[in-house]
């Protein structure tokens, strides 16, 4: 169940050789705002995993600076869970500095209100592990850096640290800007090093999928 009782569906993919992962998908309006609506329609991030898992990290990087470049944008990322990785897959494609500029990583929770205004009452009722949280962290992200478009990762690489309630593997993504987020939660299976890699594909997917679209509706 979702805050103020909101509901939402939950799709199933396979990442590459990995068990399959679940995926709770919501989109929500403003960094203070409840989830307003399914994401629906013309995002399913399902397929496009499916489409998608037989690229590299370097491949999904390098298309994603076509896009960026293609929509005139600029990108950024907030991590926590992995470290960087998204930052760092993006900066290993040459001229990246033309679309990438800021990247953060806020593992511990003062960095992450420190850098990017996550609230305190936001980590004490839903935790850094949150939709809510990784909406925030985008949001702040975005406005610190003014990139167009910026990916918020906050999750439980393991092998330790998980609970019933968000076991190994729980991993939320937010995609969005300073005013629209859309919130997705992944449950991804194997080692610490293989959740993380798992989750920077996810992020770089979901930015390819949000830049090509804007290139398509210019």
């Amino acid at each position: 169940m979702l805050p103020n009782g909101i509901k939402a569906t939950r799709r199933w993919t396979r990442l590459q050789t990995f068990a399959k992962a679940s995926i709770l998908r919501i989109r929500v309006g403003g960094v203070s705002g409840m989830p307003l609506k399914m994401a629906t329609g013309g995002h399913d991030m399902a397929v496009t995993l499916t489409a998608w898992q037989a690229f590299s990290l370097e491949a999904l990087s390098e298309r994603l600076g076509r896009a960026c470049l293609a929509a005139n944008a600029s990108v950024t990322a907030a991590e926590s869970c992995t470290g960087g990785g998204v930052a760092s897959a993006i900066t290993d494609i040459a001229g990246s500095s033309a679309y990438f500029e800021t990247g953060y990583v806020t593992y511990a929770n003062g960095a992450k209100q420190r850098l990017l205004g996550v609230r305190d009452a936001t980590l004490a009722e839903h935790g850094a592990v949150s939709a809510k949280t990784v909406v925030e962290m985008v949001a702040g992200a975005c406005c610190d850096s003014g990139a167009t478009l910026g990916v918020a990762i906050s999750g439980i690489a393991g092998p330790g640290g998980g609970s019933p309630g968000k076991p190994t593997g729980t991993i939320w993504f937010a995609w969005g800007d300073e005013r629209q987020q859309e919130v997705e939660c992944h449950h991804l299976a194997g080692s610490r090093s293989e959740v993380r890699h798992q989750a920077v594909r996810v992020a770089l997917i979901g930015l390819i999928d949000r830049f090509e679209k804007m290139v398509s509706t210019a």
